[in-house]
């Protein structure tokens, strides 16, 4: 990308400013234990530009991803018309603590549906989680670069439907599938790949339901940098029928 194209992407400085951030949350005497926590805090503190930690909650390590992963695919998605699709699994609620959560599992539980689906086309995208406020429990999603095909579009849709046949909140209706153009390749793409989950808080206004999304905060935050730093890079980025280059290779190392 040429250096205009960064407006608005998170700057080396930024990142370390986060990162040490991190640092200053994770070394809270007031927060809850939790089994990893002290782990995670001397890998991130031992984090050196020769010597990178690989961690998905380490903000350097993460731009670098970011900014790598966008390079490739903006040159990648050139060729064609692609679109941006959410896939929410209103279905699956994983508990407060991950105690029975599979990343591996699900994830190909989420590729044999697309194959099934008969779906030909090359997809890459990444798993997320938001921790819903109201519900007290974490609500799965994919976000997926795909061809803009109407046939795949089709596909998905069925899958989304297939994952979604329950309500988990009465009177709420369900969207479990978002389709977007790809209009903003950089924004859209950074913010597909952010790594980073979320906390959603539910209001009303005027009668209407509306959500919005905050910052994690106390022991949810506690046990998402745990966890996401255990899933690794690799098995948080999906794939379908697409390799991505020798860029990746470092990012199966282990927690």
């Amino acid at each position: 990308m040429s250096k205009n194209q960064y407006f608005n992407f998170e700057s080396i400085r930024i990142a370390k400013e986060n990162k040490a951030n991190t640092l200053k949350f994770l070394r809270k005497e007031s927060l809850p234990y939790l089994a990893g926590r002290c782990k995670l805090l001397h890998k991130l503190a031992a984090c050196y530009p020769m010597e990178p930690c690989f961690s998905p909650v380490c903000h350097e390590c993460r731009r670098k991803l970011r900014v790598t992963l966008l390079t490739y695919l903006i040159k990648h998605l050139n060729d064609c018309n692609y679109r941006i699709v959410t896939i929410i699994d209103y279905n699956y609620l994983i508990d407060e603590d991950f105690k029975f959560f599979d990343l591996k599992k699900y994830q190909n539980n989420f590729y044999h549906r697309i194959r099934n689906a008969g779906i030909n086309s090359q997809i890459i995208g990444c798993f997320e989680l938001d921790y819903h406020q109201d519900i007290n429990a974490w609500l799965p999603h994919f976000h997926l670069i795909i061809p803009d095909d109407t046939e795949t579009i089709g596909c998905l849709r069925t899958v989304a439907r297939n994952i979604n046949k329950h309500s988990i909140r009465k009177g709420v209706r369900k969207r479990p599938i978002l389709v977007q153009k790809l209009n903003d390749p950089i924004k859209q793409i950074s913010y597909l790949f952010k790594f980073m989950p979320q906390m959603v808080i539910s209001y009303k206004y005027q009668g209407k339901r509306y959500t919005r999304k905050i910052s994690l905060k106390g022991e949810q935050k506690v046990i998402a940098l745990v966890k996401f730093d255990r899933f690794g890079f690799n098995s948080l980025i999906f794939k379908y029928g697409i390799r991505l280059p020798d860029f990746t290779k470092n990012l199966n190392r282990k927690s």
